[in-house]
Parts: structure tokens; C-alpha cells; sequence
């Protein structure tokens, strides 16, 4: 081997591992500032110190974090531990969609503590908000006199505590599931330096690297991020865990296929203010197709949905040259009161 080119390789080597020591070192007691509140692993701790590093970011889509454990087990704690460094944390009390929505907008990290209860009616708010593209709502309103069509921005950041595991596969495609188990000690927040914070995540470039699916999307901020850092440990750690969300997401992606396909009818069987069509309307499958992608990443040609639509009864055939499914709104699931936008006084429900 040429001594010049032996030479360059050994400087790239000390390279990343000087690029390693160095951060190490600088995050380091804020890593040990979250096993301080809970009973993270130090691997654990890795991902949550780059996570909120994300935060700080411009990633899109960026990924939703759920600590599921049972009662007890720290949720809490790390939650409160990690909002003293995510941009822009709030914590998150509504129990119904729009209050759930009115709080989402422009929140840039969102704490839900006890999520089980708040995400029955509103997986599909929390799930869409990972996406610029997804992490908008409309709805209608009469703020001065006048129906107004209003847009709510939800996108950002989302960290969860969950008892039980999530149910909804598209929703937990999209999350980081950190598994929390007991550890004996006197577990608290503490104080940290959050503008010393800033002025690290400020320092760090994320590399650019590439995506092949759903999973890979979900994890990419946290990837770029801990090869940027050099951060062996944790990339080491996360295709492990990569792995094992993979075999969940495939086991469960033939029933994800057909829910998804009446979910994205409900919502593309609306009209412009968002409320649902009160006649039978036909949505071209195209239209579908690109809403599986945008709100689920699934991938089908129009012939692979025809096939799903017409297994469960639906009607598809051609409308205005292209092939449509006919949506009648009264065999859609009934929607919840929550989901109603105004009330008879004109104030939106779910807001006191």
C-alpha cells in the first residue's frame, strides 16, 4: 500500500474518533442529566440527547418518540428531562381532536404524557403531524360573522408516553419506540444549560444520506445526526432497533394496506372547509394512491386498490375517464362529536 495514501487513512480514522471524543465529552452531562431522571440505558440516552438535537433542526419528516412502559417505570420524568433541551417544548393537555388541534399548531416539540387516551380519536392528527406535507389541518370557522376557511399548522416534533403498545401500525411506523424498564434509584430532573445547548447542536452538520422506505425515513434524522457526532455507539445501537421495527412493520403491513385505504377515503370524501360530504361523491383512485403515500407510505398502483375497495363492497368504476370509487358518506365510520367543527353558539367545540 502506498505509505502517502496508508498515512491519509490512519488521519481520517483519528479524525472521526477526535470528532467523537470531542462531542462525547460536550454532551455528555446532559446524557447523564436524563439517566439522572430515569432508567435509561446510556444507548437510550444517546438517541433522546439526538433527538432534541433534531428538534433544533430543519428535518422533515421528523420522527415522533414514545417512551411505552408501564406505570411507574420513569415516563414522566424523561419526558420533563428532555423538554429542557427540545426547541420549542409544550406540553400537551387536550383530550379531544380540536382541542388537540388548536394546541399542535405551530407548537414545535409537543409532550403527551398519558397518550394512550388522547390518541383513540386522534391517532391520525398525531401521526400526520411527522410531515410538512401531512401536518396541516383545515377546518371551518366563524370568527367575525363570516365562515372562514382556517389552516392549522401541526407539523413538528412529537414526543409521547404510552402504557400500551400503539395499535395503529402507520402511526408506529413513524415513531421511535424506546422500551423503558425498571432500574432501582431516586430518579429527578435536573437542571441543565440549555443556551450551552443550542450552541452545540449549532456546531453539528448533519450528514446527507439516503432513504429507501418508511423506516429509513423515520430514522434518518437521528442516523445523520449520530454519523455527524461519529457516534459509533449509537449507530451501532440503531440498526438494531431498525431491525426489529422492520419485522413489526412488515407483519402487520397486508392489514395496515386495507385500513389505510378506508382511512384515506373519510378524509378525501370532504369539501373545502373540511367537513364531510353529505352525497355520494366518486374519488379517482389516483387521488387515493397519492394520499396512501403522503399520510401512510404505502406505494399501490390504482388496480392493487380497486382490488381492496371491491373485497369490501365498494363500487369503483370509470368517472370523467379515470377509474373512481364511489364514497357514500353514510357508510363511512360515524364521526365522533369531537370531530364536529362549530357548535350552535359559533364557537369551535373541544376549546374550553
Amino acid at each position: 500500500m502506498d505509505m502517502t495514501k496508508k498515512k491519509t487513512a490512519k488521519q481520517k480514522t483519528a479524525t472521526a474518533k477526535e470528532v467523537f471524543l470531542k462531542f462525547d465529552k460536550l454532551l455528555e452531562p446532559y446524557r447523564e442529566a436524563l439517566k439522572t431522571a430515569s432508567g435509561l440505558t446510556d444507548e437510550q440516552a444517546r438517541l433522546l440527547i439526538v433527538y432534541a438535537i433534531a428538534t433544533h433542526k430543519d428535518f422533515d419528516p421528523i420522527p415522533i418518540l414514545d417512551f411505552n412502559a408501564g406505570f411507574g417505570m420513569g415516563k414522566s420524568s424523561t419526558m420533563k428531562q428532555l423538554s429542557k433541551i427540545c426547541k420549542g417544548s409544550k406540553e400537551i393537555s387536550a383530550e379531544t381532536k380540536p382541542g388537540l388541534r388548536d394546541e399542535l399548531n405551530n407548537c414545535r416539540t409537543a409532550l403527551i404524557d398519558e397518550a394512550d387516551k388522547k390518541l383513540e380519536k386522534s391517532e391520525g392528527l398525531i401521526r400526520d403531524r411527522w410531515s410538512k406535507s401531512t401536518g396541516k389541518v383545515t377546518y371551518k370557522d366563524i370568527p367575525h360573522g363570516r365562515w372562514q376557511s382556517i389552516e392549522v399548522n401541526t407539523f413538528g416534533a412529537t414526543v409521547l408516553a404510552t402504557r400500551e403498545p400503539l395499535s395503529d401500525i402507520a402511526l408506529r411506523s413513524r415513531c421511535i419506540v424506546v422500551k423503558m424498564e425498571y432500574l432501582p434509584g431516586n430518579y429527578h430532573p435536573v437542571d441543565v444549560d440549555y443556551e450551552e445547548f443550542v450552541r452545540i447542536a449549532d456546531m453539528i452538520t448533519p450528514k446527507e444520506i439516503g432513504s429507501r422506505g418508511r423506516m429509513q425515513d423515520t430514522w434518518k434524522p437521528i442516523m445523520s445526526i449520530a454519523f455527524a457526532i461519529q457516534d459509533v455507539i449509537l449507530t451501532g445501537w440503531c440498526l438494531g432497533e431498525m431491525a426489529k421495527e422492520q419485522k413489526v412493520f412488515n407483519e402487520n403491513q397486508e392489514f395496515d394496506l386495507t385500513e389505510a385505504c378506508i382511512s384515506v377515503l373519510d378524509g378525501l370524501a370532504r369539501d373545502n372547509f373540511g367537513n364531510r360530504v353529505k352525497k355520494p361523491v366518486h374519488i379517482h383512485l389516483n387521488e387515493v394512491s397519492q394520499a396512501l403515500v403522503d399520510h401512510f407510505s404505502l406505494h399501490q398502483k390504482p388496480i392493487q386498490i380497486k382490488e381492496v375497495y371491491v373485497q369490501q363492497g365498494y363500487k369503483v368504476t370509470k368517472y370523467q375517464g379515470f377509474p373512481a370509487v364511489l364514497v357514500d358518506p353514510s357508510t363511512l365510520p360515524a364521526e365522533e362529536p369531537d370531530d364536529i367543527q362549530i357548535n350552535k353558539s359559533g364557537e369551535k367545540s373541544g376549546d374550553k
